[in-house]
Order: structure tokens, then sequence, then C-alpha cells
């Protein structure tokens, strides 16, 4: 499943509203749709790391439409988000420490570089630090932000499952 959230603020309001669409491969017109139907709502897609590709990036930027989508796990990251890693004399081995980063990066399948976010945590009495990464256009947000944005996916999944019980 891949969720698109269109987010919406009424007038006057300050409310948002969520609406969630499953779709797979073309969505081109699902956007363009939304943007002529609702042309002052901001469209956010986020995905999981099967939807990391430079085509699902290019249409959301050729769209004007933001995109937080995780990226699997290769070498060339791992080494990236390792540099980040700091462990001193002072380290707390036996408290989780969890640390956000931001980076310019640039994949062997993309056209130009994009902006990534590492979120790299240590799990208490562990030595080593396992790492997430996510790509987007969204540029002014901090790391911390951003992942906190990402992991309200599963929350729209969540609340599609519910909806898909009450309609059967």
């Amino acid at each position: 499943m891949f969720n698109l959230v269109v987010k919406h603020i009424l007038p006057g309001m300050g409310l948002f509203f969520y609406f969630v669409l499953h779709f797979n491969c073309k969505f081109a017109p699902l956007l363009k749709h939304y943007q002529t139907q609702l042309p002052t709502t901001d469209i956010l897609v986020r995905g999981d790391s099967g939807f990391a590709t430079p085509e699902v990036y290019d249409v959301c930027e050729a769209n004007d439409v933001f995109y937080i989508i995780r990226l699997k796990r290769n070498r060339k990251l791992q080494n990236l988000a390792e540099k980040f890693v700091k462990i001193s004399d002072q380290t707390q081995w036996q408290e989780k420490e969890t640390h956000y980063y931001s980076e310019i990066y640039q994949s062997a399948s993309w056209p130009k570089p994009r902006q990534i976010y590492i979120k790299s945590t240590r799990v208490a009495g562990e030595l080593i630090f396992s790492h997430e990464f996510i790509v987007t256009n969204l540029t002014n947000l901090t790391a911390e932000t951003a992942f906190e944005l990402y992991h309200k996916r599963s929350q729209m999944e969540n609340y599609i499952k519910d909806l898909n019980c009450k309609i059967k």
C-alpha cells in the first residue's frame, strides 16, 4: 500500500483534514485531479521503501507535490550515517541514544541530489547504531520533524484498516 495524504487547511478554522488514498504506480492523474479540485491544498505522499524510486520522486516534483519516502539501507547510506556517529569516553552505554542528521545525497540511480534525513539509534547496552533513512523534497524540516512526519504513515494505515473493517 502507498498512502497519498492530502492536507487541507480550511480558511479561518485552522483545521487539518487527511484524505488517505491507496494507489499503485499510475498516480500522476490522481495528483492532477486533486490539484484541480483543491487548488489551495498541499499534497504529501508518504511511502515505504518499496516506492523509493526516481520515477515516484520525479512525478511528485513535476506536479509540485511533497513526498517523504523511506529508503532501503545500503552500504553507501550506512557509511554515510556512520560518519555522523560519535562515541566518546562520556558515552552512557546503559542509556538509549537517538540522533538525527540531514544530508544532501545522490544515489547512482537518481538524476540529481536530494535531501535525505538519517535517524541513528543505539539501544541501551548495545555498541552499534542502527540507521533509518528517508528521502524528501521537504527541505526546511529538522531531521527529527521529518521522521515524526514519516512515522505518521502507520497511523494512517491503522485508520484505513479500521475503515475496511467497518465496510465489510
